[in-house]
């Protein structure tokens, strides 16, 4: 079986991370309209009633993860929701789709990728979907990148964007709750020299600072411990699974959780990824 990994960010998180440098009025359209495909399908799913009562009234694509197996592509339709009442949450949209889909798609166009992903959203059946409510994706988000190890020596860590937070898991027997996240990560380097320069009179030393950063798209996983009060009440509520993880990492209870980095890779935008080919 062949296995392929990659993401695909959406606009407005390339825009945030940097990755993309401008935005043109075609892919400001295609992230629209992959916005408006995602709502819908949310909306007309007996799927996602199952997993939430939230009445969801707003969607934005934030990143889709591709898994080829076969002649076939897992995709994970990634995004940010409200609903009607104001909750916050992570959505992962997720179709099984034949790789033939993609197989006309030039991966190097940020344009045909959205569009290709909203024609999948449009067109077939949502596989499942999961939901990551929360009180703040920032704060969430900010509390995360406090966890991470720069994976590289003389590297410190930055900034993070999380794009997707999924695969919630409750442990009775081992008493932790568990889950996923997919982020692009940007790590610095801070170099300082000292140069003598002459000034007209004399020599005198010039301290320059140079920094350099590197970006990588990595997958974590986190585990919380719960007591069994608590995993009853964060499977009634999941939002409270993110509540505890901010409060145990700001109040620095390095016990009670573990972060384990899983798949890394340099960050890649639509447009600066000639090695995939979509339909293999």
């Amino acid at each position: 079986m062949k296995l392929k990994r990659f993401a695909a960010l959406g606009a407005t998180c390339l825009l945030l991370t940097g990755a993309l440098t401008g935005c043109s009025k075609e892919l400001e359209e295609a992230q629209d309209n992959l916005n408006k495909a995602g709502l819908a399908a949310i909306n007309r799913s007996q799927i996602v009633k199952i997993e939430t009562s939230d009445e969801i009234n707003d969607y934005v694509f934030s990143g889709a993860d591709f898994l080829l197996e076969g002649q076939n592509y897992t995709i994970d339709v990634n995004g940010f929701t409200e609903s009607q009442n104001g909750q916050k949450a992570y959505a992962c949209l997720k179709y099984d789709v034949p790789a033939s889909e993609f197989a006309q798609i030039d991966a190097k166009d940020s344009v045909e990728v959205l569009n290709a992903i909203a024609k999948v959203v449009n067109e077939y059946e949502m596989k499942s979907f999961e939901y990551a409510p929360m009180k703040s994706l920032t704060e969430f988000n900010k509390t995360i990148g406090k966890t991470f190890e720069s994976p590289l020596d003389g590297y410190n860590y930055s900034s993070n964007l999380t794009y997707s937070v999924k695969s919630i898991t409750f442990n009775e027997q081992e008493g932790y709750v568990s889950f996923k996240t997919n982020q692009n990560v940007d790590y610095v380097k801070r170099v300082t020299r000292t140069t003598l320069v002459y000034n007209g009179k004399t020599m005198v030393p010039i301290v320059q600072t140079q920094y350099y950063h590197e970006k990588f798209n990595q997958e974590h996983e986190i585990f919380i411990k719960a007591s069994p009060e608590e995993m009853q009440a964060m499977k009634e509520d999941k939002s409270l699974i993110f509540d505890k993880f901010i409060r145990v990492v700001k109040e620095e209870q390095k016990s009670e959780y573990v972060v384990k980095a899983g798949n890394i890779q340099n960050q890649k935008a639509f447009d600066d990824a000639p090695e995939y080919d979509m339909s293999r």
